[in-house]
């Protein structure tokens, strides 16, 4: 290990987190090729890197040479991905997939082409013995030397040297430039590093189960279920994380702060910052402000207008496409199996109770189905079916998204047509597919605890 990688460990140990950040950079593509030779997924082997580095974070004050922190960082990924193979089901998603976003636009034809190639490829790469596949992955996913990878995998450097050799007997000399190019094109987005430490997430939904309890009854009071999740006082926070159907896939994340409190009368004024970032695409969205007028246990959004130095004028706010402004006023709600109410062009209705399980911890929940006409015009049928669980604490849990026949055209990203397969539920005689489910911190906060 270099001495400007032990210089960040120890920085990184002492809770630099920049010196982490560098760190991660260095070692990513060791840690994720290590996992893609395990799991042969990009998207799992991009989970149990995410794990394995958080992990990394939180125990590296333990580790007291800094010179054993490759091979120690190897065994964390080995036992993430073996929880991964233990619990997930045969992986959906191929190596050669990753080859897809970075192949600008070409046509189907060159698009169906260059899979099939990548996949023969990666094939054949995956029918090495586990030995001479990792060896091969982690040589040429980011040019790391023999050394390095030799003090990764705990091998001397002259096995490492024979395992190549061998892979590229079995594979064929005239393969390997081809088998270096599809390998680097599995490796992880530069900005993984900047990712992880923003967005401290899994990358592939948790394990989510949700059991309707049928038997039981439910009582409990909140403040608008489907409107607003962050603790509405000083310092409040909280990230929604969004996974897309089919995969369960991490695409985007929603931020939401409140950065300023100040009093009016016996009313509280909120400041709070908004910020949705597509993980697809380059670049982060900004901050948007917004403002929340609260009384009691009750709150609404509100708009502000400063006419004059020293005076502020609270109005109503109006959402886009809501002019009658119903949206705006949550108000408390009694919440009971068979409570009904409209708002906008939507309906909800409390239909059972549930019990929500993330990782090892649960909630018991009111079950909440919201149909609402979203995504088309015309037309009375809805088109979107919304699945709260709001605990017994009045907070939502977790959020699950179905889309129905006329969300999108045919055959688009997400449309109930592309849906075909996922997860599928009828309410008030309309069917409806699984397209994503939200799901906020306090429910993933015992996701990376330490075992």
């Amino acid at each position: 290990m270099s001495d400007r990688t032990r210089q960040l460990a120890a920085a990184a140990a002492a809770g630099d987190l920049d010196a982490f950040t560098e760190l991660v950079r260095r070692l990513q593509d060791m840690a994720y090729g290590y996992a893609c030779s395990l799991l042969g997924d990009r998207h799992l082997a991009e989970d149990a890197t995410c794990e394995a580095f958080l992990q990394m974070w939180r125990d590296l004050p333990s580790v007291r040479e800094p010179a054993a922190l490759p091979a120690w960082l190897r065994r964390i990924v080995f036992k993430h991905c073996d929880r991964i193979r233990r619990v997930r089901r045969v992986p959906t998603v191929s190596l050669a997939a990753a080859g897809d976003a970075r192949s600008g636009s070409p046509g189907p034809a060159e698009t169906a082409q260059n899979r099939e190639m990548a996949e023969r490829i990666l094939n054949a790469v995956r029918s090495l013995p586990e030995s001479l596949r990792t060896s091969t992955t982690l040589f040429y996913i980011n040019g790391y030397s023999v050394a390095e990878i030799a003090e990764f995998l705990e091998a001397p450097p002259g096995t490492i040297r024979r395992r190549l050799h061998d892979a590229r007997k079995r594979l064929k000399e005239r393969m390997m430039s081809m088998v270096a190019d599809t390998i680097k094109d599995t490796a992880l987005p530069e900005d993984f590093a900047d990712r992880l430490v923003m967005f401290p997430f899994p990358r592939i939904e948790p394990e989510v189960e949700v059991m309707d309890l049928p038997d039981e009854a439910i009582s409990l009071r909140c403040v608008d279920s489907h409107s607003h999740f962050t603790p509405l006082v000083a310092g409040g926070a909280c990230d929604w994380c969004f996974y897309d159907r089919p995969g369960g896939v991490l695409t985007g994340v929603n931020e939401s702060r409140v950065v300023g409190l100040s009093r009016r009368g016996a009313r509280t004024l909120l400041r709070v910052w908004n910020r949705y970032t597509d993980l697809q695409r380059a670049g982060r969205q900004k901050w948007e402000e917004t403002h929340l007028l609260i009384e009691q246990d009750t709150y609404r959004w509100v708009e502000l207008a400063r006419p004059k130095p020293g005076r502020l004028i609270v109005g109503d706010y109006k959402f886009p496409g809501d002019p009658e402004g119903s949206l705006c006023k949550p108000e408390p709600m009694n919440l009971s199996i068979g409570t009904k109410w409209s708002t906008g062009d939507g309906r909800g209705e409390v239909v059972g109770v549930s019990r929500v399980r993330v990782a090892e911890r649960d909630w018991r929940c009111a079950k909440i189905a919201f149909a609402a006409q979203f995504g088309k015009s015309g037309g009375k049928t809805p088109t979107v079916l919304a699945e709260w669980h709001v605990a017994e604490s009045g907070r939502t849990v977790f959020f699950r998204r179905y889309n129905g026949p006329g969300y999108c055209a045919a055959e688009k990203p997400r449309s109930f047509e592309s849906l075909a397969g996922e997860l599928e539920t009828e309410f008030e005689g309309t069917p409806f597919r699984h397209s994503y489910d939200c799901l906020p911190d306090l429910a993933l906060e015992n996701v990376f605890a330490a075992p």
